[in-house]
């Protein structure tokens, strides 16, 4: 048979080819009329496959232009391009064999071959295999991909064929308004509702290998829409090219597995009432477990004069504005369907719970009752004795593990737990290693877990990875059963146990590992915020632990937000002229004369941090002159007054190193203080640490440490690009006079880091002081006049609690210094950090520190910091959407030019920049 998921050109013209000399020559024709469809088709149809015991039939596509356009029907003659073996099985079983212009299509309707027959002995390659996926969502494209890594690294696969029963790929995540049997009158697959926005962080489904500002080509905020996950979802697939392995509207009906040959047999229905019938030596079954609901019975139910639905056929929440409802389950569907509800103008809604309630604070028209025990007309009764009249009885009450298309000794039967019935590593059927089943646990992780799942399975199918004897695969499958019944009944602890779980399964692949750990924290974060108000969890911002990107806010709360759209949650949220460029690279090689000069230990998050919170965030001016406002942490996209947040002055004093941190980062200090110099504004200073030490360096670049920042200033942070300011080092000392140990200035760089590195008891003044005036251009006027911090509309004076504590500054917008020291020593360091995106203000001086850095050093720094900048613009170019907006494209390659020539000006001397002091 040819396939329309075999052939990848012109799919609707690609029909079941039955044993019918009439079908086989409308296959030919069509092949005569698009000779790229014959392209397409010759090299799937020369695959030789010599299945004994079986019907053998096989096809080669010859693209001999030599051959006469019409040939001899004669059964035992030979087509050009035909293989020995398949000329030896036309002689011994007959054949129809059709010669046409431009090549030849010879189909082989063979007799039952027995073993020892002409085919010879199966081909056991792995090529020589075939692989069934039944489902093309989430799991079943997280298979399709991790085939093609492989054969994107030069792997031999085996082929694939992957059936999905709807029209497009992704399944749950497609919407229909249908409910009951979908078009080709098969139970429906989808519960999708409009409306319906991820209940979850983006962050915590993220692909490793894939992300989502890879996909959008910007940050979007952290709880999207259905379309615009689905879009996601199936962006990933095209990029990776195996759409045409899939064949849509089509569904399998039957999987068997016969002993004798050792291969599966699977039939499929398709649209057009075609029915397949094909063999494998691989299922994958995929098709999730979220769509045949579990509906429980209640006396009366079935008098009940509203209207019952299980959460599966909701599919509006408009539809119960001003209703009264009941909503039966403590499941994530049955909150999220209240909070739809509330959102569209429910009048009342009653949340009936069995086990315990879900324990949210939520509107004052929600009741919570126990368990519904029976009705009567529209008044439903509860086991504590109370009732309610209720116009609708939506059951949120789960779903059935159900697949009645698997024979029963294939079939799973399970219930919805972290670790289900029957399969090792929760993935490969232990009654039979040739089966697998993805996506069957309860769920916290979900797309990278899929992800980890497919590779898993992948690499068993490819022989990287060995499958124990059934008994040793049962073994371990009971004593993860009783590491999950031992796990506490916490959300926490059912998360690390599927985060642990998901972590064992990439260790075992070439899966990209990535933060998981990161992930528990955002989830635990999410759960957090739900508590808090369950209504506007969704208005709150996450990193991305594959990117570092902290999501924006999305510029409407979600409670009042009814468009739902990818135009209005993904483009509307794109800032204008915003291109988010990834973490400036350290260079390859290390400047001469800065290596490193002692042995260090290795930079460890968990050892060397202790982040806090800072009590609070000061924010630049607003709108109505106030200097003095502050927020809390981490920072909104509005303020509390409602006005948008304006940016990031300075933060109280936060910890951020732990007492180990402290020491080691004095240690490297003392190491290098020889190297230190003395500057106009800075009596001794260290500068050039980040090439002298990696574990300064890693400081520098840790995620963590970023991450922390980015909540503070809501902007995606990198290291600076001038990597000589990274990890300065300040020595305060007291002596004669009021030197400061660091003169009033603005920073050259955006944002700078202070974090002191001696205690209390080690020195006495040093303060970090502040003055703010009503303008940048008043600040600079003055600090050239010496005048700071006279006139200023507010000082402020900042002390470090000790040693590990920092504060965080836009140093480029706020005047600042370091007061004197009257006595001991002060030695503190500033890292100093930019802003991701491009396209914001940069103020990055060559002429400041021209002076200070060796220079064979200096030159090339800059111009580093300056063509990642510039690189990132044109990053924006090559990738956006510029179609017809050519006065935004000469805007952007304008900049760009201005920005190059100001660099070489300024490195070959021809020009000066302004000092920001």
């Amino acid at each position: 048979r040819v396939q329309a998921s075999r052939c990848p050109a012109r799919k609707q013209d690609c029909v079941p080819i039955m044993a019918s000399s009439k079908l086989l020559v409308q296959a030919v024709e069509m092949c005569k009329k698009s000779p790229a469809l014959a392209r397409q088709m010759r090299p799937l149809m020369v695959k030789k496959r010599y299945p004994t015991k079986k019907t053998a039939i096989l096809a080669t596509l010859s693209d001999s232009s030599s051959t006469p356009e019409v040939g001899s029907a004669d059964g035992a003659s030979m087509a050009p391009g035909m293989t020995q073996p398949s000329k030896d099985l036309a002689k011994a079983t007959g054949t129809t064999q059709l010669k046409v212009s431009g090549g030849v299509f010879s189909r082989l309707f063979s007799r039952q071959v027995s073993a020892g027959s002409a085919l010879g002995t199966p081909d056991t390659s792995v090529g020589e295999k075939r692989v069934c996926v039944i489902g093309g969502g989430p799991s079943g494209l997280a298979v399709l991909r991790a085939f093609k890594s492989a054969q994107q690294k030069g792997a031999e696969i085996p082929e694939i064929a992957c059936y999905e029963k709807q029209a497009t790929s992704g399944g749950l995540w497609n919407y229909t308004h249908r409910t009951g049997l979908d078009a080709m009158g098969e139970p429906l697959h989808n519960s999708m509702y409009r409306h319906l926005w991820s209940n979850g962080p983006k962050e915590c489904l993220e692909f490793a290998d894939y992300s989502f500002e890879e996909h959008f080509r910007h940050p979007i905020p952290s709880f999207p829409p259905r379309e615009v996950l689905l879009d996601y979802m199936q962006g990933r697939i095209k990029k990776s090219g195996v759409e045409p392995w899939i064949s849509f509207n089509s569904s399998v009906r039957d999987c068997s597995f016969d002993k004798g040959s050792g291969q599966f047999r699977v039939r499929v229905n398709q649209k057009d009432g075609a029915e397949l019938e094909e063999h494998f030596d691989w299922v994958i079954c995929a098709t999730g477990h979220f769509s045949t609901p579990n509906i429980p019975d209640f006396e009366g139910l079935d008098s009940f004069t509203g209207r019952v639905l299980h959460a599966h056929d909701f599919r509006d929440a408009e539809q119960f504005t001003g209703k009264d409802i009941l909503i039966i389950g403590t499941s994530y569907s049955a909150e999220d369907i209240a909070s739809q509800c509330y959102k569209y103008g429910v009048n009342s809604v009653k949340l009936s719970w069995r086990t315990q309630p879900m324990g949210f604070s939520w509107p004052e028209n929600f009741r919570t009752v126990p368990l519904l025990q029976n009705v009567k007309g529209r008044t439903c009764y509860f086991k504590d004795g109370s009732s309610a009249d209720v116009d609708a009885i939506i059951l949120c009450t789960g779903y059935q593990h159900s697949f009645p298309f698997m024979r029963p000794d294939l079939r799973l039967q399970t219930k919805n737990r972290l670790v289900p019935d029957s399969l090792h590593e929760g993935v490969v059927w232990q009654q039979n290693p040739q089966l697998f089943y993805l996506g069957m646990q309860d769920q916290w992780l979900t797309f990278n877990m899929f992800d980890a799942q497919a590779w898993y399975a992948r690499d068993v199918i490819l022989g990287r990875i060995s499958v124990p004897e059934r008994a040793s695969m049962e073994k371990q499958w009971a004593a993860d059963r009783a590491a999950e019944e031992k796990i506490e009944a916490t959300d926490e602890a059912n998360i690390r146990f599927q985060a642990d779980y998901v972590r064992r399964l990439i260790e075992q692949t070439d899966y990209p590992m990535f933060d998981i750990e990161g992930v528990v924290q955002t989830f635990l974060e999410w759960e957090h915020n739900k508590h808090e108000n369950i209504m506007t969890f969704r208005d709150k911002a996450h990193r991305s632990v594959m990117t570092g990107t902290m999501a924006p806010v999305h510029h409407t709360p979600w409670l009042h937000c009814l468009d739902d759209s990818i135009e209005d949650y993904v483009h509307k949220n794109r800032k204008p002229e915003s291109h988010i460029a990834p973490v400036v690279p350290f260079p390859d090689k290390v400047p001469d004369g800065l290596h490193g000069q002692h042995e260090e230990p290795e930079f460890n998050p968990a050892v060397h941090l202790q982040l806090e919170s800072p009590a609070w965030l000061k924010v630049l001016m607003g709108r109505d002159g106030n200097l003095d406002v502050s927020t809390s942490f981490p920072a909104q996209e509005h303020l509390s007054n409602g006005r948008p947040f304006p940016g990031l002055a300075y933060s109280a004093p936060f910890r951020i190193l732990s007492d180990e941190g402290v020491r080691v980062f004095r240690q490297i200090i003392a190491a290098n203080e020889q190297y230190a110099h003395s500057f106009e504004r800075t009596p001794k200073l260290l500068r050039g640490l980040a090439y002298r030490s990696k574990f300064m360096r890693d400081f520098l670049y840790s995620d963590f440490v970023l991450a922390h920042m980015e909540k503070m200033s809501r902007t995606p942070m990198s290291p600076h690009g001038v990597l000589m300011h990274g990890n300065q080092v300040n020595f305060g000392e007291a002596g004669p006079g009021d030197k400061m140990v660091d003169g009033w200035h603005l920073d050259s760089v955006p944002y700078v880091l202070v974090v002191s590195l001696s205690g209390p008891d080690e020195f006495q003044g040093g303060e970090l002081e502040i003055a703010r005036y009503s303008s940048t251009d008043e600040v600079i006027e003055r600090l050239q006049k010496k005048e700071v911090p006279a006139g200023a509309l507010l000082t402020d004076k900042v002390q470090q609690p000790g040693a590990g504590y920092a504060t965080f500054i836009q140093g480029s917008q706020i005047a600042h210094g370091v007061a004197p020291v009257t006595s001991g020593s002060r030695i503190s360091m500033v890292n100093s950090y930019s802003s991701r995106d491009v396209f914001a203000q940069d103020m990055t001086s060559y002429t400041l520190s021209s002076g200070q850095d060796p220079d064979h050093v200096h030159p090339a720094d800059f111009a580093r910091h300056m063509a990642w900048r510039v690189q990132g613009q044109m990053d924006h170019l090559l990738n956006g959407n510029f179609w017809g907006k050519t006065d935004q494209v000469v805007k952007v390659l304008d900049e760009a030019s201005k920005q190059l020539n100001a660099t070489k000006s300024l490195i070959s001397g021809q020009t000066t920049d302004v000092k920001p002091y």
